[in-house]
């Protein structure tokens, strides 16, 4: 269970951060699936789960994908994720660490 291991703020910028980069500008829509190695399709999925997403091993894998495709793919828009996050871009980096290192789940996340 990923009860604790997650803050409400952190659960909310990674929910901000999906919807980003699904509906944001931040790769262009013929480069994204070379680019993310994932269509926007994917983040729509996790999205629509949400706040039950399950942090499965696909799962997971989208949502770190996508915050390094936005902490490190050069789309020079880091104002425009900052004011939508309220973090700065090595912000998110410890974030993505953070995710990088949750254990994989079969059920789904629960906040206190």
């Amino acid at each position: 269970m990923l009860q604790n291991l997650l803050t409400k703020e952190e659960f909310e910028i990674i929910r901000i951060c999906l919807v980003e980069l699904s509906g944001g500008s931040y790769i262009d829509d013929e480069e994204f699936i070379t680019v993310a190695g994932f269509d926007k399709g994917a983040i729509k999925q996790i999205l629509q789960q949400w706040p039950n997403v399950v942090f499965g091993e696909y799962d997971k894998s989208i949502i770190f994908q996508c915050f390094n495709q936005l902490t490190g793919f050069p789309h020079e828009m880091e104002t425009q994720l900052t004011n939508s996050t309220n973090c700065k871009t090595d912000e998110l980096v410890i974030l993505m660490d953070k995710i990088r290192n949750l254990p994989v789940t079969k059920t789904p996340y629960v906040l206190e």
